[in-house]
Formats: structure tokens, C-alpha cells, sequence
């Protein structure tokens, strides 16, 4: 018998078999496309050498483990961006609250141990 290429093969495949895997066959097909583009990123050594780990961890490539994480990345929407500024002018304010109350602290601190060394003279 002849050996097949793989387009026949596909064909061959695609007339002779059920829907299901007819279906099956051409989603495979676009999962397994051949990437053929090249993205070169600057990278520190230290940050390389924890993404190597991380895909070394998944038993994917690194290559492989940066082109998921890359399309998987959604960046936060401006809703998302004012409730954290939000969250940081609240923090500011509780902020200043918080060294007030520290100094209040501190003068009442030094007014009792004044006390009882005055006391104790």
C-alpha cells in the first residue's frame, strides 16, 4: 500500500470516518497549527531563570509556557483601575488617621511614664 501524505491522509480520514470525529480531526488541526512567527522579549536572568522553572513545573516548554501566560493575560479594565485608586485614597486617608492616633499614643505614653517617675522621685 501506498504511504499517504498527510493531506491525503486527512481526506481519507475525513470521507471514511463518522461526524464526530470528522469534527474531531479539524479541531486538532487548528490546535496543532505550526507557529511560525518569533517574539523576542528582554528578559533579567532572574526573571528567565523563574519562568524556566514555572514551565519546567508544567512540563511544557518555555516557549510553550510564555505564548500561555501572554494570551491568557487580560489586562484590568478602567472599572477595575478607579476602584484601586479609589482604594488608594482611602488608604492615604487611614494613613494620616493611623499617625495621629500614634501620636496621641506616644503623648499619653510619655505623660504616665512621667507620672510615676515624678512618683517615685
Amino acid at each position: 500500500m501506498k504511504r499517504l501524505h498527510l493531506r491525503d491522509r486527512r481526506e481519507f480520514c475525513c470521507r471514511y470516518v463518522h461526524d464526530h470525529v470528522y469534527a474531531h480531526i479539524h479541531i486538532l488541526e487548528e490546535e496543532m497549527s505550526l507557529a511560525t512567527q518569533r517574539l523576542v522579549v528582554p528578559i533579567t536572568a532572574r526573571d528567565k531563570a523563574r519562568v524556566e522553572r514555572k514551565a519546567a513545573a508544567g512540563k511544557i516548554s518555555t516557549a510553550e509556557y510564555v505564548r500561555r501566560a501572554a494570551l491568557n493575560y487580560e489586562p484590568a479594565g478602567e472599572e477595575a483601575a478607579a476602584e484601586l485608586r479609589a482604594l488608594a485614597l482611602r488608604f492615604e486617608a487611614l494613613h494620616g488617621a493611623t499617625l495621629a492616633q500614634l501620636k496621641r499614643t506616644d503623648a499619653a505614653l510619655d505623660a504616665a511614664l512621667d507620672y510615676f517617675k515624678a512618683k517615685l522621685a
